[in-house]
């Protein structure tokens, strides 16, 4: 009975017993085996014994009961408040969970309009498609849904996602941990060591850094379909890849790099004959499902100008000091983690001396143990990729550079940029770690394998195995969880946005002041948070990528009241402006009152709604004044030239454009010198603009045509078939 239970407990030197894991059939089986293994007899001395048992549904529903009370203990007293708070950042710097729950609410919202405008928030007003600027969170947000339905309550709901993101991340971790041919208790531990490590749960305000869970999910559900490539097994992968896009599209990204390398690492061991085309099928089937929403992201994107912040990095000394001794950082070691980031505090990323040590033990052992059979060696070839992985993680969570003290070199992260484009538009860099923490976790369940294997009774092991689980939960619990009140119930609306959705709920709406520093803005997620109830258009927004337009209108604001922050509004279409009293550096009554243009409404406490009279939405389709057409040469290149479209503006003109305002799409016909139309095309300017008297120039590239000679285009408004310029031009 010793023997069978060490074989159980040791990955790498046993011989599994033919149980399957709740994914599919265990990795053994991905070739036929050795036919001298296969007719060889198993000699007496290796006998492994009776086989152990195969994890059950009640072995399955005991984990994720385990789960669920730990979730609950752990995360004290966030459940006795789960419907009137939600945990925030210790320090109150960034109110991101207030940006999360208006995003969980207007999904909910659209959802009750039949996804009518679903990507048109009421947020940056007046730009289209902001839902784009968030992480997706569709699917998290969507299965709250038939609660919101019940309760009304957009505080409830949210809180239930990040509760249940903590149960799911166990579970995806146990699922994966189980497909490596852990046993099951090892799987449950390692689900625990991956969902209330440090540095998830640091992150339990960030809800997209939660959304763990299906990555972890599709890995396994990669490793089943090397392992056994069915139809089954291909469906799972791919279902498991669309709940992943439609979850969060950074863990997307990096996933779909570490399954890539998964399959290239196990090229050797796969039958290509029966994979090739499932992969192929599987990959059409959700591109096609896939492309409108990343379509729609990636159109967003380059029509519009965005400012996301600095590339938050992640600081090597993260991993080696504990959270509790970070005043080593500065204090001891003299590095200023805090300004290397760019960030307002370090992100916590020591993963714990006992899972540190453990999954040292477990590299060890996936390095220098001895396989003897065809089964051992394909697992200890999986458990070095997980090694592989979890450095390659850990190095490009590091940044473009990695700040080794007073030296900088340059990180893989760097290449990563310069092949593929959409990991330079990636804002936390530092997210990669959490995949780094996920395969050590798995190792550590080896290397817990191997020293449970060293114990010499059973008490031995129910001993170690229990104060090993105990110490990495409680190095989890270094930061205290701060609870702050969140109005998510209709009756929870401020008084004044239930005036002005009174008086027109259509009508624009801004809330002063504006912050100026996007790193340091949670009043902008207060606005955000503040609009869910009556949902009134507001130019204020907290997102994960902030409009060019808003980020313009910052030092504009902070003016206010002026003439110039004045016409900008009445510029805008603004109707209502709702000052915050107890904010900083808020107006007070009486420079307010120097402007009879702003007509007090209503008061609420310290806060007080304005109304701005004369407003009227101006863009170039309301008014055209006096244009000039002319296109250049392109200096970088021989194939395109600018074309520019200069106004005359007055002193006080002042025209907001938007690529949403169909005065932006030019129409170019070119003519040669025979007067003959050789060429028609569209151009659409991508960036957003405010046109002043100093800043009066929309530019945007035009293809050449292919024959040499002189031109003459002419330029027309596409919307009213006004013209707008002509200008003569060589092609050489």
């Amino acid at each position: 009975m010793t023997r069978t239970l060490t074989k159980d407990l040791h990955p790498l030197t046993s011989t599994p017993s033919r149980r399957t894991s709740p994914l599919g059939s265990r990795m053994e089986n991905t070739a036929e085996p050795d036919r001298q293994e296969k007719h060889q007899p198993t000699p007496a001395a290796e006998d492994p014994g009776p086989p152990s048992p195969c994890p059950t549904w009640r072995h399955h529903a005991a984990a994720g009961g385990l789960y669920l009370v730990l979730t609950i203990a752990l995360t004290w007293p966030l459940a006795a408040h789960v419907a009137d708070k939600v945990a925030v950042h210790p320090k109150l710097t960034m109110l991101v969970p207030f940006c999360h729950l208006y995003q969980v609410a207007w999904n909910h919202h659209a959802l009750d309009r039949g996804l009518e405008g679903f990507w048109d928030c009421n947020i940056f007003y007046p730009h289209p498609r902001v839902l784009t600027y968030f992480e997706s969170l569709f699917v998290p947000a969507w299965a709250t849904w038939p609660i919101h339905r019940l309760t009304h309550n957009a505080t409830l709901c949210y809180n239930l996602i990040v509760l249940t993101a903590f149960i799911l991340n166990a579970l995806a971790a146990y699922a994966l941990a189980l497909q490596m041919r852990l046993s099951w208790r090892l799987a449950v531990l390692v689900g625990s060591a991956v969902a209330f490590c440090p540095y998830l749960f640091e992150e339990i305000y960030c809800l997209p850094m939660l959304m763990l869970y299906p990555a972890a999910f599709l890995l396994a559900a990669t490793h089943r379909l090397l392992s056994r490539p069915t139809w089954g097994a291909t469906a799972l992968a791919g279902l498991c890849g669309l709940w992943l896009v439609t979850s969060c599209y950074q863990y997307a990204l990096f996933a779909s790099l570490l399954c890539l390398g998964w399959v290239v690492w196990f090229v050797r061991d796969v039958p290509w004959r029966r994979l090739w085309y499932r992969l192929l099928a599987v990959g059409v089937v959700c591109g096609a499902l896939v492309y409108p929403l990343l379509s729609t992201v990636k159109r967003t994107h380059r029509d519009m100008g965005f400012y996301h912040g600095p590339s938050v990095p992640m600081h090597w000394l993260q991993m080696l000091i504990p959270a509790s001794h970070q005043w080593l950082y500065a204090d001891v070691l003299g590095i200023e983690v805090r300004t290397a980031r760019g960030d307002l505090d370090p992100i916590v990323c020591f993963p714990g001396i006992a899972l540190a040590g453990l999954a040292a033990v477990g590299a060890g052992s996936a390095l220098f143990s001895h396989a003897e059979s065809r089964q051992d060696r394909r697992r200890r070839h999986a458990y070095r990729f997980c090694l592989i992985a979890s450095l390659l993680s850990v190095l490009l969570a590091m940044g473009i550079w990695i700040q080794l003290g007073p030296v900088r070199v340059p990180g893989p992260y760097a290449l990563l940029m310069l092949l593929l484009s959409p990991f330079s538009s990636v804002r936390s860099v530092y997210r990669f770690y959490v995949f780094g923490h996920l395969f050590a976790a798995v190792l550590a369940g080896v290397g817990l394998g191997r020293c449970l294997e060293l114990a010499s009774t059973g008490r031995g092991r129910t001993i170690l195995g229990a104060a090993v689980a105990l110490l990495i939960l409680i190095e989890s619990l270094w930061i205290p969880l701060n609870l702050e009140p969140v109005g998510g119930r209709p009756t929870d609306v401020h008084p004044l946005y239930a005036k002005a959705a009174e008086l027109d709920p259509n009508a624009p709406m801004i809330e002063v002041p504006v912050p100026q520093d996007v790193r340091r803005a949670p009043l902008d997620a207060l606005y955000t948070a503040a609009s869910i109830h009556t949902w009134q258009p507001i130019v204020n927004g907290y997102a994960s990528y902030y409009p060019g337009l808003y980020e313009e209108l910052r030092p504009v604001m902070a003016e206010f009241p002026s003439s110039k922050s004045i016409a900008y509004l009445r510029a805008l279409g603004v109707r209502f402006v709702l000052v915050r009293g107890l904010a900083r550096r808020a107006p007070g009554d009486q420079s307010i009152q120097a402007y009879p243009s702003l007509r007090k409404i209503d008061r609420s406490g310290q806060d007080v709604l304005y109304e701005l009279a004369d407003t009227n939405r101006r863009s170039l389709n309301d008014r055209m004044p006096d244009t000039t057409f002319q296109v250049e040469p392109d200096p970088g290149s021989k194939r395109v030239a600018i074309g520019r479209l200069t106004f005359k503006l007055g002193f006080r003109d002042v025209i907001p454009v938007l690529p949403g305002d169909r005065g932006t799409r030019w129409t170019l016909t070119w003519r040669n010198a025979a007067d003959q139309t050789v060429r028609t095309q569209v151009v659409r300017v991508r960036n957003s603009h405010w046109l002043t008297k100093e800043k009066n120039v929309l530019q945007e590239t035009v293809e050449l045509p292919a024959a040499p000679g002189p031109y003459t285009i002419q330029a027309v408004d596409q919307r009213d078939g006004r013209t707008l310029g002509a200008c003569s031009f060589d092609v050489k």
